[in-house]
């Protein structure tokens, strides 16, 4: 297992959720990591998660799932999370999200996204 990309990516975890991601973030309720430690998937529906969906969460590089659904995240979608060439799952219904989704997410062809209107 990376030790590098563990801490990189759950440092990057614990500055937006230092509470939720204070003891680590490998193989939690809320994120798995793959064999070599990078995160693959975030899930921190309904947290009550407020504010903005922070542009850092685009250096999970090995992000596959992120699920924001069910809190009260504001503004719009950040255009960075479309460079995340392996999400393949993105849930951000039931937020007050601002904006259509980003051009910058057409090249991830294999993506779903679910927002509400």
């Amino acid at each position: 297992m990376s030790t590098a990309n563990l801490s990189s990516d759950c440092a990057i975890l614990a500055v937006w959720q230092p509470t939720i991601y204070a003891n680590g973030c490998c193989n939690t309720s809320s994120s798995t990591c793959n064999s070599a430690g990078n995160v693959v998937g975030v899930d921190l529906s309904a947290n009550q998660l407020t504010g903005i969906i922070p542009t850092e969460l685009a250096r999970l590089t090995s992000l596959t799932a992120l699920d924001l659904y069910n809190n009260q995240l504001t503004g719009p979608i950040p255009t960075e999370l479309g460079r995340l060439t392996s999400l393949k799952s993105l849930l951000l219904d039931s937020n007050r999200l601002s904006g259509s989704i980003p051009c910058e997410f057409s090249n991830l062809k294999a993506l779903s996204i679910r927002k509400s209107p």
